[in-house]
């Protein structure tokens, strides 16, 4: 059987739809856009190195994220998706607009994993990727749920009975205002 690399090529792919394959560590191939994740520095300079950005020509072999699983790239898929597609930066400069909320962006909450393992999972593919921005918005939702586990699980060691006053999550939210950050 004949060996083949990354370096492999097929000719005539028109760069502005070109694919990038990813081989995922639970062996799955996810296929993503190129205009879609070249706002990960990581993957743009690996395309660059290897002589794929400026030619004209797919990449067939997959890359290989040896630390990443299948779903915790869907939701990187997903958010480059976002990025692209409205044109809304995946950096901290959040441009003259200022339109880019973070953690108070309704669909940056909704993408998050519930399962925190995944969520750790985001937040290290996200750091290697290069995606600062996703990694701070995920360090950021990271934080803000484990101060309400952590309000809560102090709120319950503090002697409560069943007919204490109920735990008001929603003042906890208030005295942090929703807006952790580092």
């Amino acid at each position: 059987m004949e060996s083949r690399s990354v370096h492999d090529v097929a000719p005539m792919v028109d760069n502005s739809e070109r694919i990038i394959k990813f081989h995922t560590r639970d062996n799955e191939i996810i296929e993503m856009p190129q205009k879609w994740i070249i706002i990960s520095k990581t993957v743009k300079d690996f395309l660059v190195e290897h002589g794929f950005e400026d030619k004209v020509c797919e990449v067939t072999q997959p890359i290989r994220l040896e630390h990443v699983c299948a779903e915790t790239l869907r939701i990187i898929m997903k958010w480059c998706q976002r990025h692209h597609t409205e044109n809304i930066p995946a950096s901290h400069d959040r441009g003259a607009s200022g339109q880019y909320k973070g953690l108070d962006d309704p669909f940056d909450a909704s993408i998050m994993p519930s399962k925190q393992a995944i969520l750790f999972e985001l937040i290290m593919a996200a750091k290697f990727l290069q995606l600062n921005y996703l990694r701070d918005i995920s360090c950021n939702y990271l934080v803000y749920n484990a101060g309400r586990v952590a309000f809560a699980k102090l709120f319950d060691l503090s002697g409560r009975t069943d007919d204490s006053e109920p735990l008001d999550m929603a003042r906890f939210e208030a005295m942090n205002d929703g807006k952790l950050s580092f």
